[in-house]
């Protein structure tokens, strides 16, 4: 039998060994259980065949050895379901953001608007919607390759996310080359006045494009829908309307913001 129990440990501490070569955090835990493992069986046959004295420690030594292994053990288990809960949640947040820009994705935009527009109801606010789509962005592709194209959309990115400074805001890629911001409690004119800095900011950062027929520089054409919720109104009313100022933008000559107010209609609002 200590032959026997002596053969396993080895293969055990062989296998403990190999997961602490793989870098596996609940290895040192394993070889740790094998080794009370190991000196209860030493100390009790050493105790049997007379080299310790017989006392409650040595007589027991093996149930010891045992009792110490499956708590260390108990301990790994527990290490590794906080592991794999961790990784569970980095894999949720993961499946909500875009890979590209690091910006919620269109999965996560869709649950923050349902519960923005329930939020803003309950206190009788608003929510405003920007969509935001740069301008001959095909051509710019063309003209610059893809992977020039993926870092002029994370540069965008940036400027998005540094306008979301409040619980609530939030900036996503709904796809392609088009972004959204969503932004609880603004009127129409502050959140008018925001996409307009968008707008301005960008040009100003002046990123080459030389296939745009608007000028040298990059632009984009955003689209504004200010809404208070209404009961029975989804929110996508609303995001269709800021869609529809978006198109209305683009068809007016882009690098510009156009509103959709309370009337229908869309208007383009002059600067400061």
């Amino acid at each position: 039998l200590a032959l026997a129990a002596a053969g396993a440990c080895s293969l055990y501490v062989a296998a403990g060994f190999l997961r602490l070569r793989q870098k596996s955090p609940e290895a040192r835990y394993f070889l740790l259980a094998t080794g009370m493992v190991i000196l209860g069986t030493v100390v009790y046959i050493s105790a049997f065949l007379r080299l310790l004295p017989t006392a409650f420690v040595t007589a027991n030594a093996a149930q010891l050895g045992s009792a110490a292994e499956m708590v260390l053990l108990a301990f790994a288990l527990g290490h590794k379901i906080r592991h794999l809960r961790q990784e569970k949640v980095a894999a949720e947040e993961l499946s909500r953001l875009d890979p590209l820009t690091g910006l919620a994705n269109r999965r996560l935009l869709s649950e923050q608007m349902e519960l923005e527009w329930r939020r803003v109801y309950r206190q009788g606010s608003t929510l405003g919607i920007v969509i935001v789509d740069v301008d001959h962005f095909k051509a710019y592709n063309d003209a610059w390759g893809h992977q020039a194209g993926d870092g002029l959309l994370q540069l965008l990115a940036e400027e998005l996310r540094s306008l979301c400074r409040r619980p609530g805001d939030l900036a996503a890629r709904y796809g392609g080359e088009e972004f959204v911001l969503l932004l609880p409690s603004l009127s129409v004119l502050q959140a008018h006045e925001l996409a307009e800095r968008l707008r301005h900011t960008v040009e100003e950062r002046a990123w080459p494009h030389p296939a745009s027929p608007l000028g040298p520089v990059v632009t984009v054409s955003c689209g504004v829908a200010v809404g208070r919720p209404v009961e029975g109104v989804p929110v996508s009313v609303l995001f269709a309307e800021a869609d529809e100022a978006l198109y209305s933008a683009k068809r007016s000559g882009r690098n510009q913001v156009c509103l959709r107010t309370a009337s229908g209609t869309h208007r383009r609002l002059n600067s400061a």
